[in-house]
């Protein structure tokens, strides 16, 4: 009965205490699941892949199929799994790896409970499994006797390599390196390399042999014997790699600037065995595109330290002679080192200087080294360059600046680096920041350029400076003023391409200037009597209370502004205007203290009668319209740039100024008048005596032509197609200069006079007399005759030239007149004083023998009717029959015999227009 008892008892109902049986229960249903639990883990090891990863989805099944999972149940399971994943069975670590993921993944996936998984839980789980996995016990014997089994096998291969004779081979030479790195106890064998080292100073010569794949003797096993080690490779061996980074790794303690980085152990041998072997004079291209390969490695991997030496003197010969011409068989693998300096610069810009300086010295006093290998690379350096990079690459270039090592092309020498420091500024990828503080940071990025270039165009050595200052052969006139075209192409890319909204530059390159007398060394070059002195002394001082008003004065911290932000740009307009005028005087130009002059009138006016001083505006147009005149582009766009500052000031008289330029004539007479010039010859032929290089900031393209930069952000498709067909109408113009028919009737009068001069002095027919039989008086009176006839031919062409000239002169001042017109435009199209536009410019349209002037003059039109009624914005003038006057005489205009097509479609366009403004007036 009591067997019964037990038996009924496990099968269910009350106990001998009648009490509830559910607590028996819980424990056959967690029987039940320890028993699938155990069967799934054994399913986890199986080897074949489909049985385990149905465990696994069993077991997620099992802890997560309920509502609520049990946290004590999931989390048994999951120390089981982790202990798991360290079973030897072949399966298991699979097979648990897969269940413990799952499982975690369901646990952490945030769809039940909302929980996911943070950094506490990720720490809390490696610990865990850390701990879980860790062996138990000590493991200090098992990690000795490994470590002896290591060394054993270590010694064993260099035993078995020295027996072989194998040991002095490329790959025996890397076994060793990393057989005496890994293990540094290890007894090497001690009768291969003298003092067991292949990189040691006595074994160099040897190693560079092997590495080169030369003849390697074995004495010991076959003395009779020699064997060729090393073939011709495509790609080098990767015993090259681990050579030099153990060379590398012993010197790891060298700074990024070593300055003997030539007298390393790495230089040493990189020239023994590289330089001297695979670059050598005799070694064959195919070692040499080995090598070329060797070198890209170095480039990407190599410390700075050791990049200095890299490029040495072979290896920059062959370089420079198969980049000299596309018929070299190693042209195209020359420039593969070059390509991966640019990419390792790119990501490390700390470097450029290291590669700048490298190439520069390496290049056999190359400063074309770009032009000489076709290629880019040290521009691209220095356009990747950071602050610091810059900053040396100044210090490395100015001794070669002020004492070239060759006195007689030191001329050229110097235009070569004043180039490379242009090209620095305008190829730089990255827009300079500009100064929280709003000073001049000593470490800002063109801050050593613009001082560089400021002391070779504006500053002389005193008589007592040091010999760093010192200029062998001494700088000329000619270099001077070079420096000062560069100085000004840098200052025209910094203000209008990187928006130098501050405009310190323009004014640090003043104060640099003007204060370069604080130091010993130097002393300013610009020599001016007491009045001109004095007037720049008091542009100075105004030109600073601008910049403290503005808040940004160079040599102090950064002051809130105190004024409006209207008031703040025309404070910013001045300040520029003022500091580029002062950078002309200081360069002697004639008409800058003029030029200070009417600013410094104007800039008073204007601070004592406020904005609405007409007079003053007038006289800042007429400053304009001066630098329009300039060649420069640097004139032209801070013309527009200030003009466009105050267009919202514009008044009739103003405005008239620049109508009237534009009512000129396209001749020699409209040239004297615009520019109150005599007619004399010697004044009109000073024009063309200066040589514009390529590379400075003279604009030298055609005379329609719009720069980019300038108002940018307004700038549409539009505007676009009308500068190509200005460009195309100014070459049509260019073209029909060229065939003009007067030249051949001039050509045929000419030969006319001449006929009818040597008829007249032989009395015989030019036809039938060859000269042979003239006497000597009638020989003198010919040449007499022949003397005044070309005299008068050569006066004839002369007077032509200069009316062409002058024809291109007023054609380019009208289109820059034209540019400040269309900026506007775009600012006050709905000014009522627009209105004064439409008449001059229907004028101009039907009156200019240049077929650009009449193109633009009519797309203004058009621009600025389109722009009113995009806009929805018409001009609103006081009295509408103001309006309807000039309505009467746009259709007299209309009416003109000599009026074009596109002269009759523009003055249509205005008709509509004048017809819109007086509906909406009249609306009103």
């Amino acid at each position: 009965m009591a067997q019964k008892r037990r038996i009924d008892d496990t099968r269910g109902g009350t106990n001998a205490t009648g009490s509830n049986d559910v607590p028996r229960k819980r424990r056959k249903e967690t029987s039940e699941t320890d028993a699938q639990l155990r069967k799934i883990y054994e399913e986890l090891a199986n080897e074949v892949s489909e049985v385990r990863l149905k465990a696994a989805k069993r077991l997620v099944l099992l802890l997560f199929s309920e509502r609520e999972a049990d946290p004590e149940n999931i989390d048994k399971v999951l120390v089981r799994l982790i202990r798991g994943l360290c079973s030897s069975r072949k399966g298991a670590r699979f097979g648990f790896s897969v269940a413990l993921t799952e499982t975690l993944r369901n646990l952490y996936s945030g769809q039940e409970e909302g929980r996911s998984l943070t950094k506490s839980d990720l720490g809390e789980l490696i610990d865990r499994v850390t701990s879980l996995t860790e062996p138990e016990g000590s493991a200090s014997s098992q990690a000795v006797l490994t470590e002896k089994m290591d060394h054993a096998f270590a010694l064993e291969i260099l035993t078995s390599l020295c027996a072989c004779g194998l040991a002095k081979t490329p790959e025996g030479v890397a076994i060793w390196l990393t057989a005496a790195s890994l293990f540094p106890d290890l007894q090497l064998p001690s009768d291969v390399w003298q003092k067991q080292d292949p990189l040691n100073s006595k074994n160099r010569t040897a190693l560079a042999q092997i590495m080169r794949g030369g003849q390697v003797a074995n004495p010991e096993i076959v003395q009779s014997m020699k064997s060729k080690i090393g073939t011709p490779q495509s790609t080098p061996n990767f015993a090259w790699k681990i050579v030099f980074t153990s060379l590398i790794k012993a010197q790891k303690h060298l700074p990024l600037d070593h300055t003997e980085s030539l007298d390393t152990d790495f230089a040493k041998f990189w020239l023994e065995a590289f330089d001297h072997g695979l670059f050598a004079s005799s070694s064959s291209p195919e070692r040499k595109s080995l090598g070329f390969h060797v070198l890209t490695n170095m480039i990407d991997e190599a410390p700075g330290w050791a990049l200095r030496t890299v490029f040495s003197p072979n290896l920059m010969r062959c370089i420079i002679n198969q980049r000299n011409s596309a018929e070299r068989y190693l042209h195209e693998a020359a420039k593969l080192p070059l390509n991966h300096v640019l990419s390792r610069v790119k990501h490390e810009p700390g470097l450029a200087s290291v590669f700048v300086q490298t190439l520069l010295v390496s290049g056999r006093d190359d400063l074309n080294l770009d032009r000489t290998t076709q290629s880019r690379t040290i521009e691209g350096c220095l356009a990747l360059a950071d602050s610091t990079a810059v900053s040396e690459v100044t210090t490395f270039l100015r001794p070669l600046i002020l004492r070239p090592s060759k006195a007689d092309k030191a001329e050229r020498w110097r235009q070569t680096i004043a180039d490379l420091l242009l090209s620095a500024v305008r190829g730089h990828q990255q827009r300079t920041p500009e100064p929280q503080t709003g000073a001049i940071d000593e470490n800002h990025i063109w801050i050593p350029v613009f001082e560089l270039l400021i002391e070779c165009a504006y500053c002389d050595p005193t008589s007592s400076a040091s010999a760093a200052a010192a200029r062998v052969p001494p700088m000329s006139a000619d270099s001077s003023k070079m420096f000062q075209s560069r100085l000004l192409s840098c200052l025209t890319h910094v203000i209008f391409t990187v928006r130098d909204e501050s405009v310190f530059y323009p004014y640090f390159v003043v104060c640099q200037i003007r204060d370069c007398t604080g130091s010993k060394d130097l002393e300013l070059s610009f020599r001016g009597d007491k009045t001109v002195r004095k007037a720049i002394k008091r542009s100075h001082k105004i030109l600073d209370q601008i910049a403290q008003e503005r808040g940004d004065y160079v040599f102090t911290r950064k002051q809130e502004p105190t004024s409006s932000a209207r008031r703040q740009a025309a404070l910013r307009a001045f300040k520029l205007l003022y500091s580029v005028t002062l950078i002309q005087a200081y360069s002697e130009e004639p008409d800058a203290i003029a030029i200070l002059d009417e600013l410094e009138t104007c800039y008073t006016s204007r601070a004592e009668k406020g904005p609405q001083d007409e007079n003053s505006f007038t006289l800042l147009v007429e400053v304009l319209l001066s630098y329009m005149a300039k060649p420069s582009v640097l004139f032209r766009r801070l013309a527009e740039q200030v003009f466009g500052t105050f267009a919202s000031e514009l008044t009739v008289d103003s405005l008239q100024s620049l109508l009237d330029i534009l009512a000129k004539k396209e001749n020699l007479g409209g040239q004297q008048e615009l520019f109150d010039q005599q007619n004399d010859e010697e004044d009109i032929g000073d024009g063309d005596t200066d040589d514009v290089e390529e590379a400075s900031d003279v604009e030298v393209s055609s005379p329609g032509r719009r720069s980019p930069g300038t108002d940018s952000e307004e700038h549409s498709e539009e505007e676009s197609e009308e500068e190509s067909s200005e460009n195309e109408a100014d070459t049509s113009d260019a073209s029909t200069d060229e065939a003009d028919p007067a030249d051949n009737d001039e050509v045929a009068k000419f030969e006319a006079l001449l006929r009818q001069t040597l008829r007249t002095e032989t009395g015989d027919s030019a036809d039938d007399s060859d000269g042979s039989d003239m006497t000597d008086t009638q020989m003198t009176a010919v040449d007499a005759h022949l003397s005044q006839v070309f005299r008068q031919r050569s006066q004839q062409l002369r007077q032509k030239s200069q009316h062409r000239d002058a024809r291109a002169t007023i054609v380019n001042f009208k289109n820059r007149v034209l540019d400040l017109l269309l900026l506007y435009i775009r600012r006050e199209s709905a000014s009522a004083l627009a209105l004064d536009l439409i008449l001059p410019l229907l004028a101009l349209v039907r009156e200019t023998r240049s077929r650009q002037i009449a193109t633009r003059a009519a797309g203004l039109l058009e621009r600025y009717f389109n722009t009113c009624g995009k806009r929805k914005a018409f001009p609103r003038p006081a009295e509408p029959a103001a309006v309807r006057e000039l309505l009467r005489r746009v259709r007299e205009e209309a009416g003109e015999r000599r009026a074009s097509k596109a002269h009759a479609n523009v003055c249509a366009s205005a008709g509509r227009f004048l017809e819109k403004v007086l509906l909406r007036l009249g609306t009103e």
